[in-house]
């Protein structure tokens, strides 16, 4: 077997386990998924083609082990391996929409952890740069629309901007307009999308009893002096 045939071997059973890991649940699974991409990594050279590929599989994989384990240096590497491969795929390449947009998921995993704005508003801008260079009618579309929602509805909860709010809800309804009726992703969309109507519901009955104490405590002192 060629050199080159062993690296695409080892990833497609790496690729399995992660698959068979996300399915069925058994970490071992997802531990041994990590050891074959490692190995395909060490193994692969600087100029083979599909190096990029391997450096996102590998991150994918790390940012589902660090989802488990919360180890700190698993979503780092992530970080790094995905970087990596964005820096070796040339700016109009197919596979780019998809780094950027596992870029902007590592960003927002490393935010929920760190509780630090900076990734999270970096995360927006991955994910924004992701939907920008997606073709209309690429079948991963919706799922950036969404993803994009949810990262609004996190910066919403630092902001209390209602335009971060409405912006999420304007993306969710995307994302549910666009995605196949039977995509086993739907559900999710919706509740993205209800999530997102939730949210200005509770902001707008916050603004109106706030509303209400205000008027009431300046009745409240109006008396005290008349």
């Amino acid at each position: 077997m060629k050199h080159n045939d062993i690296l695409v071997t080892l990833d497609c059973l790496a690729d399995a386990l992660r698959s068979r890991y996300e399915n069925g649940g058994e970490f071992g699974d997802l531990q041994r998924a990590i050891a074959l991409q490692e190995s395909a990594e060490r193994l692969a050279p600087p100029d083979f083609e599909e190096r990029p590929v391997i450096m996102n599989h590998l991150a994918i994989m790390l940012n589902l082990r660090f989802s488990v384990l919360q180890e700190p240096g698993d979503i780092d590497r992530a970080l790094e391996k995905i970087e990596e491969a964005l820096a070796l795929t040339p700016s109009r390449h197919r596979w780019r929409a998809g780094f950027i947009d596992l870029l902007g998921s590592i960003l927002q995993s490393k935010y929920l952890y760190t509780h630090s704005p900076t990734y999270l508003y970096q995360a927006i801008s991955s994910t924004e740069e992701a939907i920008t260079t997606t073709k209309h009618g690429d079948p991963f579309r919706p799922q950036r629309f969404d993803d994009l929602a949810v990262l609004l509805q996190l910066r919403f909860e630092i902001t209390q901007d209602m335009k971060d709010i409405d912006q999420s809800i304007m993306k969710a309804k995307e994302a549910v307009n666009t995605i196949p009726p039977k995509s086993t992703k739907r559900p999710g969309c919706l509740n993205t999308l209800s999530q997102s109507l939730k949210k200005t519901i509770q902001t707008i009955r916050g603004y109106r009893r706030s509303s209400k104490r205000v008027r009431f405590s300046k009745r409240g002192f109006e008396k005290c002096w008349t």
